[in-house]
């Protein structure tokens, strides 16, 4: 079936070009105003259809992952873009996509455009082999991969297809597609989790607060937070609210053994699980967040959803870099946030934040 399509704009935005918009430069408090509306504009030139499908959506209890899919969705509605279709990885069906007609497809954004997590590689460069009759934008990531041979890959099914778009949230994975991955098209936009502005208020009030270190436990921990007497903990849900969210879960799980017919007859309630499950991890990110008088963290969103909710934060890298590359593009925006490059002063400038904050505490 032949499918008419208009292609995204030959738009070409490298990280200095966004970055160096003067209202971002001059010292304004609104700057955080000033990025999303810059970002909800880029994706008004780029997406050029009413309504796109969005695949990849994450069913796990990563609240940053969750941060990431609120985000696009309240861009999409910024813009006045409907979503067709959304799928997991686990959910996808290609029967499904197909009745989106000529709908934008849009991958979503995040930290795993790799081999770190090769899942999610596996399932994008799959969907994009199988449909080179759609246009596609993977929504903004970091890129990295270990060995080269994945960069070669990723070139050749990226970079073949006639219309994939591949945008990027920070300088370092900017420059590494340009390197490693000469015939992809990549374009500069900030992360998707900024764009829950109606998140970015006061704490709530809590009856008492405590320093708090929210420390990854997976392959891309850099080592661990050891402060003696911090309590540590990472995403995840426990008691009701675990049973909730595996509640959630249970229409998607019935859908995949199921034929195309019930499968879409379900897709209502398998929408409606999956705004259940972001919803749940958001509101367990946010209760964790508010209640600590300061967070110590190497997670990405933990720092951003620090930032969102006014505690002070203690940021440290993962093992390939990327919660300091979008420090320093524009997450260190964020007042009362310091990312520490050495963690032997992790102690020190962690004694410091629990006298005062300074605005630049720098290590």
């Amino acid at each position: 079936m032949t499918t008419h399509r208009r292609e995204p704009k030959k738009m070409m935005t490298d990280p200095d070009q966004f970055l160096a918009d003067p209202r971002l430069n001059n010292g304004r408090s609104d700057w955080f105003e000033v990025l999303n509306e810059l970002t909800s504009q880029a994706l008004a030139q780029l997406i050029t259809t009413p309504s796109v499908a969005l695949l990849d959506v994450p069913t796990h209890m990563n609240v940053g992952d969750s941060l990431i899919w609120r985000g696009e969705l309240h861009h999409l509605k910024r813009i006045n873009v409907r979503v067709s279709y959304e799928s997991d990885a686990a959910d996808f069906r290609q029967e499904f996509l197909d009745g989106t007609l000529d709908d934008t497809v849009l991958l979503h954004g995040g930290g795993n455009f790799g081999d770190i997590w090769p899942k999610f590689q596996e399932f994008r460069e799959s969907v994009v082999k199988n449909n080179h009759h759609r246009s596609f934008i993977q929504l903004p990531q970091s890129v990295y991969f270990t060995s080269r041979d994945g960069y070669r890959r990723a070139n050749d099914v990226f970079g073949n297809h006639p219309s994939f778009l591949l945008l990027v949230r920070d300088r370092s994975s900017f420059n590494r597609v340009v390197k490693n991955m000469p015939d992809v098209r990549v374009t500069y936009l900030p992360d998707m989790a900024l764009g829950n502005e109606d998140l970015r208020a006061p704490a709530r009030q809590a009856a008492s607060r405590s320093p708090l270190a929210l420390a990854r436990t997976d392959s891309e921990s850099a080592g661990t937070i050891d402060i003696p007497g911090l309590r540590r903990v990472d995403w995840g849900l426990s008691g009701v609210r675990r049973i909730q969210w595996r509640s959630a879960r249970i229409a998607g799980k019935i859908s995949r053994a199921a034929p195309n017919s019930v499968a879409r007859a379900l897709l209502p309630l398998v929408r409606r699980g999956y705004r259940r499950m972001l919803q749940l991890n958001v509101d367990a990110g946010v209760r964790l967040v508010d209640r600590a008088s300061v967070v110590v963290t190497d997670r990405l969103h933990a720092q951003v959803l620090a930032g969102l909710r006014q505690v002070p934060c203690i940021a440290l890298d993962n093992n390939y870099g990327k919660i300091g590359a979008l420090y320093r593009d524009y997450a260190g925006r964020f007042e009362n946030s310091t990312l520490i490059e050495d963690r032997e002063l992790l102690t020190q400038v962690f004694a410091a934040y629990c006298t005062s904050v300074p605005r630049d505490a720098t290590a």
